[in-house]
């Protein structure tokens, strides 16, 4: 569901006790497991400036997890410094974005309603208009958003956020050795 179509699917019910229920286990594994990715980001951008001998960057790391996901995609192209470690980490980067909207919706949003010839669960949220939009639209300043998520869907980002941990701790296992390698 974009936020162009979230209006409501007609066979949506109410979430009862019973889905609440069904989304601890899955909803907190995604969150828990993002969390660690997220710390993960962070020890790999401080190899990275050391290893680039510029803890300056440091300063210019930026909150949002897209922006620290892409400075250190950036980083690790300097195949002068990292070899080709960029050609390990591509498609553990590659996952991170396929769940990432995913998690976005499950953290951002509310679970608000339940469709059950899918098994899924509709997250909602509101969301600000961009500015463009406001542009041509001033009256409109947020619109309603959602997204159904399918139970399969979790256990599948379940299992992918398990693989993408496994890899970055490689990738960061790597990079210390690199560091120890290059120290006199």
């Amino acid at each position: 569901m974009t936020d162009d179509d979230a209006t409501e699917p007609p066979e949506a019910e109410p979430i009862l006790q019973e889905q609440i229920e069904r989304l601890y286990q899955p909803v907190g594994e995604i969150l828990v497991k993002w969390a660690i990715i997220d710390v993960t980001l962070d020890n790999l951008a401080l190899e990275i400036f050391s290893l680039l001998w510029a803890p300056q960057l440091a300063f210019k790391w930026p909150q949002a997890f897209t922006g620290r996901l892409e400075l250190i995609e950036e980083h690790l192209e300097e195949r002068g410094v990292f070899g080709d470690l960029i050609d390990t980490a591509k498609p553990i980067f590659g996952r991170i974005w396929h769940v990432k909207p995913l998690r976005d919706s499950i953290a951002h949003g509310v679970p608000d309603k339940y469709v059950p010839t899918m098994d899924a669960v509709q997250f909602s949220k509101i969301d600000r208009v961009p500015k463009e939009e406001r542009r041509q639209v001033p009256a409109i300043s947020h619109r309603r958003g959602g997204r159904l998520v399918r139970f399969t869907m979790m256990t599948a980002a379940c299992r992918d956020l398990y693989a993408i941990i496994s890899g970055l701790n490689d990738l960061l296992l790597s990079l210390r050795a690199l560091a120890q390698a290059k120290r006199p």
